[in-house]
């Protein structure tokens, strides 16, 4: 796989933070950090598991890839983030 702008402005929006300044963009769980975890949560939420009135996960968060949508796109983005890529 090879690194696309969209993963360079998810990587930069971990950085800089995202949302309420508190949580970093794709911190999809809330703990912190950014890990598998998080993966899995995003799972969740692109699977229509985490959308009740009220969710367990950041949805803003979710959005790694920063398109407005919350889609398999951000998992692949969140994936090369956990793996360093």
């Amino acid at each position: 796989g090879s690194i696309t702008i969209a993963d360079v402005t998810a990587l930069v929006n971990i950085i800089l933070g995202k949302g309420d300044g508190n949580t970093a963009a794709a911190d999809v769980n809330g703990d912190g950090l950014v890990t598998i975890a998080d993966v899995t949560a995003l799972v969740n939420i692109v699977l229509g598991k985490d959308d009740g009135a009220s969710p367990v996960y950041n949805h803003s968060a979710a959005d790694v890839n920063g398109d407005g949508n919350v889609t398999i796109a951000d998992v692949t983005a969140l994936v090369n983030i956990v793996l360093g890529k």
